[in-house]
């Protein structure tokens, strides 16, 4: 039975309304006029499919974002925490990401390209993330069209190359550094570089320094898993002088050797910046490790030191124990793991944290000595009261 003409449900002017802004909304797209509230409506109702182009400019709706990001990327990539708890800001710089690593030859105008992707997302974009590039663009001009980029994570490489393998698509060239050294010298506020595995060696690396010395806000620079060997590490001691900004330097897995020690010692004993230094499977055996931590004594800024799986010995630990148990124990975590050391290294290290109050973590897997010894757990509940006393601290504090 129909009901009657006076008690039909009519949609409100306002259903209506939302319902012909979200048909028509790729064609005629609003946002300045329509209240927040309402807004957040229509954007909830919007496909997630829609050309960036558009949406980058006129949606701001985080749950909207959020529900591409699901839709679009895969769940290990949907971690906000990493992108400054935006998801807009995760799906752009996701986006641009996918973009820059699907580039290949065919592509043709390589840059025009990528300005016209980045153009609708670039105030999005702090953090560039790329693990692959097939091409080698001009970073300089990519990165200049950035207003907002503080962190740069580049490897030149194919990923999946199965049976494919071409030894000239990995690594960095000589035009790649030079571009990248340009944006880095003019950029006030790129703050972290990485560039792991890109089988940079001394030479490439002369041509990135061109543009580091003179880069006035660069605190982060990581360049583990290369080629650098005891004449790149003087080159890199540039970063270190009494100018300096730098803070964090990971040089893991790279072929720096004892001379390399004698170079970086000489630059931490007047450096007063450098908070974290990370040397781990290098070769600097115990003569280099020696020189580095002997020039550690005058330091008071280094608070981590990595030197795991080096062939540190009895030396080295001699210098160690001087420096966490004299004038400037500043250390908070030291790494010694997978090294040479024997039980009288150990028995060393426990006189020298006997007074220490500061150092948390004292790590000594994997060496030559005997596991069960008295003072390996002497060592272990040294440095954990010490880390109970430092988070009590905090507690009281705030």
């Amino acid at each position: 039975m129909k009901k009657p003409l006076h008690v039909l449900e009519v949609p409100s002017l306002l259903d209506m309304c939302r319902e012909v802004l979200i048909k028509y909304f790729l064609q005629f797209p609003v946002h300045d006029k329509i209240p927040a509230k309402h807004m957040r409506t229509i954007a909830a109702s919007l496909p997630t499919d829609l050309n960036v182009d558009i949406t980058a400019k006129y949606i701001f709706d985080e749950l909207y974002w959020e529900l591409r990001c699901k839709h679009v990327l895969v769940l290990s990539d949907c971690d906000i925490r990493a992108h400054a708890m935006t998801w807009k800001q995760l799906f752009f710089e996701n986006h641009v990401q996918m973009v820059l690593e699907k580039l290949n030859a065919w592509n043709g105008e390589i840059i025009p390209f990528c300005l016209e992707s980045l153009k609708c997302c670039k105030d999005y974009i702090f953090t560039l993330k790329v693990r692959q590039l097939l091409v080698h663009p001009d970073l300089d001009v990519l990165c200049k069209v950035l207003p907002n980029l503080t962190r740069l994570d580049v490897t030149y490489g194919v990923q999946h190359v199965g049976m494919h393998y071409d030894r000239t698509l990995f690594g960095m060239k000589v035009l790649d550094a030079t571009t990248l050294s340009n944006y880095v010298m003019h950029s006030t506020i790129l703050t972290t570089m990485i560039l792991q595995s890109n089988i940079l060696d001394d030479d490439l690396l002369r041509v990135l320094m061109v543009g580091m010395v003179k880069s006035p806000c660069l605190t982060h620079l990581d360049l583990a898993h290369n080629k650098i060997t005891n004449h790149g590490v003087r080159l890199l001691t540039k970063l270190l002088n009494g100018n300096s900004v730098l803070s964090h330097l990971n040089l893991c897995d790279n072929r720096i050797h004892a001379e390399g020690g004698r170079y970086l010692g000489r630059a931490m004993s007047q450096n007063a910046s450098l908070v974290y230094l990370n040397l781990r499977l290098n070769r600097l055996c115990d003569s280099g490790g020696q020189l580095l931590l002997q020039g550690l004594h005058a330091n008071t800024s280094l608070l981590t030191l990595n030197v795991a799986a080096n062939s540190i010995g009895s030396t080295s630990i001699v210098e160690l124990a001087r420096t966490i148990s004299g004038g400037n124990p500043q250390f908070i975590a030291v790494d010694l793991s997978c090294n040479d050391l024997n039980d009288s290294d150990i028995e060393c290290l426990a006189l020298a944290v006997q007074t220490n109050k500061v150092l948390q973590n004292l790590d000594l897997r994997c060496n030559k000595h005997d596991p069960q010894l008295d003072a390996v757990r002497f060592i272990e509940n040294r440095v954990r009261e010490n880390e109970l006393a430092a988070v009590t601290s905090s507690s009281v504090l705030e």
